[in-house]
């Protein structure tokens, strides 16, 4: 019986996750302290752009961070 009440609180709960905090207007929120997995993908883009010496990756890959709300 106690996985039935396990199991029915876990989907209770689901609806009511944290969805990413959104950025004041004007104001981009720290990309590391996100938990989004889109965002750290793109962190992970920027570094290999900057260990590849593409500025031009790096700074579209920055344009694409903005773009979610985080610098």
């Amino acid at each position: 019986m106690a996985d039935q009440k396990t199991a029915s609180g876990a989907a209770q709960s689901a609806p009511s996750a944290p969805s990413a905090p959104a950025a004041p207007r004007g104001k981009l929120a720290p990309a590391a302290e996100s938990g989004d997995p889109a965002v750290h993908q793109l962190l992970a883009e920027i570094q290999t752009a900057q260990s590849n010496g593409d500025d031009n990756a790096e700074k579209d890959l920055r344009k694409q961070l903005a773009e979610l709300g985080y610098e």
